[in-house]
């Protein structure tokens, strides 16, 4: 009875949205989106199945001409609904996910603007949304195919999109591949950031794919047919034995749903690592679930660890730097990274940050990076100004002054502001990293620097464990989330920790 009720609370809202859209003021459309979103997991939690009128208001309103109707609804099903599916590391919620996604995916191919992804998927023979969770569950069955032993000329890797998620889970394949194919070359189609951080090895080529995260939905769909373009023009003149695909839970490809080859080629040439299913009783990292995953389809014993190969450039631009720091005194150098790509609930607070910077500074040369989003940036500009109320001198750096001006840093540390190669060339050396779950803890592990990471108000158990960082070096990881570890809720406490952390890493 209450999951009729449920059900019925929905279709009305859905109904309610159409009838009304141009009227709805943004309030009344977040009510709506939000209420989907409750109404979903309830109805899920009441009988294991989604909660289809809900999904298809999200996807209404993400594909509404209204600007701001898109935008929540694109926010409500992401963040809200898909990541917490996603995030949960569960296998219930990983079929969950392939019902939900399999829905979006048929809504969108229905609209007039969505008749090239519509007719890519029926190239396939995928007419419905039972024929693309057929083809997915048919994925899950190939846990004992293996890579071949012969040679292969070419190995193809589809970015997971998010820099972090490459270096963590991606780069970790790519390595073991590297090691049993050293004559193939390796195509990592993705974003063009990517050259910043493995243009400087010979063996891979970057293909420029890009994912338009901040788009609508139906233009993140679109970039599955730009991959097939790109990986039919890589294998045109190579017979399936000669190539393989690799997919990591990608994005590009919805995490599986959408194909990459046909049926005869997706057999034999195409590898999906289910990174939000695959379990192993050692492991619960991503980055080591993937090497022994890498493991299992190479039949080997080789574990391999993430890494990065930043062109030599930046390499250089980055012993620069941290010489010239380096060559007024011996204070240990520390990069650290407030960023949490746009997502603020990744954040202990303004005021922790502060206090941590000013209490690293008296010991320690900074290297901060500025972040990405405007609020990152200004969080930096108003630690720069606390820095210099303190005493400490410090110059901000970018891009322009890395090409124009000659480096002279006789400084307390620098403020980065530009790309996260170069960042990561400053890490190169540096004695520390210190950040929040996000890319730069990734970077840090690969490149084997000390690296203690903060994670803050996980949305389950299971995510800090499986995106912590990955590597051979020292990494030391916090909990700020009492449902997680006892690390308490006083600030005061818990920057107590981060600063006995990091001095116990300096140490080694």
């Amino acid at each position: 009875m209450q999951a009729r009720l449920i059900q019925q609370e929905a279709e009305t809202l859905l109904v309610t949205y159409r009838n009304q859209a141009a009227s709805l003021s943004a309030q009344d459309v977040l009510r709506l989106a939000t209420q989907a979103v409750t109404s979903f997991f309830d109805f899920y939690r009441l009988t294991s199945s989604p909660l289809r009128a809900a999904i298809e208001l999200l996807c209404e309103l993400n594909a509404s001409d209204n600007r701001t109707h898109a935008s929540i609804g694109l926010k409500a099903l992401f963040p809200n609904l898909i990541e917490k599916l996603n995030d949960a590391f569960s296998p219930p919620y990983c079929n969950l996910y392939d019902r939900v996604f399999a829905q979006v995916i048929s809504f969108f191919r229905c609209l007039p603007q969505g008749q090239k992804l519509d007719q890519a998927l029926k190239s396939f023979g995928l007419d419905t949304e039972v024929s693309l969770l057929r083809r997915k569950r048919s994925l899950n069955h190939r846990k004992s195919k293996l890579l071949p032993l012969r040679p292969l000329k070419k190995i193809i890797f589809l970015s997971r999109v998010t820099i972090g998620a490459d270096v963590a889970v991606t780069s970790v394949l790519m390595a073991h591949l590297k090691q049993r194919y050293p004559a193939a070359e390796l195509v990592f189609i993705g974003a063009s950031k990517l050259y910043q951080l493995y243009g400087g090895d010979p063996q891979i080529f970057i293909r420029e794919i890009a994912y338009g995260r901040s788009g609508n939905l139906l233009s993140r769909l679109e970039t599955w047919l730009q991959v097939l373009t790109a990986i039919k023009a890589e294998i045109s003149d190579l017979h399936p034995e000669q190539y393989c695909v690799i997919d990591p839970d990608s994005r590009l490809t919805q995490l599986g749903l959408l194909p990459i080859l046909h049926e005869c080629d997706d057999d034999q040439s195409y590898f999906f690592f289910a990174s939000r299913s695959y379990n192993h009783t050692q492991y619960h990292k991503l980055g080591q679930l993937a090497a022994q995953w890498s493991k299992d389809i190479c039949d080997d014993e080789e574990l391999t660890v993430p890494f990065v190969a930043i062109p030599p450039e930046n390499l250089n631009f980055g012993r620069q730097v941290l010489s010239t720091l380096r060559s007024t005194d011996d204070r240990p150098i520390v990069c650290l990274s407030f960023g949490v790509g746009g997502n603020p609930l990744k954040r202990v607070s303004e005021d922790f940050e502060l206090r941590l910077v000013l209490a690293l500074s008296k010991k320690v040369k900074l290297i901060i990076d500025s972040g990405i989003t405007a609020e990152e940036q200004e969080q930096a500009h108003e630690l720069l100004l606390a820095l210099s109320e303190s005493g400490k001198t410090f110059v901000v750096l970018t891009e322009n002054t890395q090409q124009t001006q000659p480096i002279n840093m006789k400084t307390d540390g620098l403020i980065w502001r530009g790309s996260i190669g170069t960042f990561a060339s400053m890490m190169v050396g540096s004695n520390l990293y210190v950040g929040y779950d996000s890319a730069g803890q990734h970077i840090a592990a690969a490149l084997k620097v000390p690296t203690l990471t903060v994670f803050v108000n996980s949305g389950s158990n299971e995510f800090p464990l499986r995106w912590q960082p990955f590597g051979v070096g020292l990494i030391k990881t916090l909990f700020y989330n009492p449902d997680i570890q006892s690390t308490g809720s006083n600030p005061d406490t818990f920057l107590s920790q981060v600063l006995i952390a990091q001095e116990q890493l300096l140490i080694g």
